[in-house]
């Protein structure tokens, strides 16, 4: 399973949910290139949404997951959309939480994925009690 935080964002904004999910999976928290913990080395990096997309497959391809399930909050929520878009085979079920549409016209809002690999979304996130709960059984139909 992989979480993808916010844009200004952190893997931290999932360590209310990772000890839950990590009773049952493997948990991957991932900071995108320049955000988070991370940094980017390479001056010629887009830092676009496809940029994005491309270094989460990347980094899948670096612990050797061919397919995952990824959880995408806020601007993590659009990076983990597209990364679906361009690579459907890669994610066996995609969960957006408070993820808003993409500023692009040409990046298709419908059907991200094949018939049969459930997409969710969840409009209200945060650490209180009533957002954790919501988190909880979005994640449960999707795990």
């Amino acid at each position: 399973m992989l979480l993808l935080p916010g844009s200004g964002g952190w893997r931290l904004t999932f360590h209310a949910m990772v000890g839950v999910l990590a009773e049952q999976h493997t948990v991957y928290a991932l900071d995108p290139p320049g955000q988070g913990k991370t940094a980017v080395t390479d001056p010629a990096f887009g830092h676009d949404v496809d940029a994005i997309a491309h270094a989460i497959g990347a980094f899948l391809d670096a612990v050797g997951l061919p397919e995952v399930a990824i959880i995408g909050h806020s601007w993590g929520g659009g990076f983990a959309l597209r990364f679906a878009q361009l690579h459907p085979h890669r994610v066996s079920r995609l969960a957006l939480l408070a993820t808003r549409r993409l500023p692009r016209s040409d990046v298709p809002l419908v059907d991200p994925l094949p018939a049969g690999r459930p997409v969710r979304a969840l409009g209200r996130t945060g650490t209180d009690a009533a957002s954790i709960t919501s988190a909880r059984t979005l994640l449960s139909h999707l795990v």
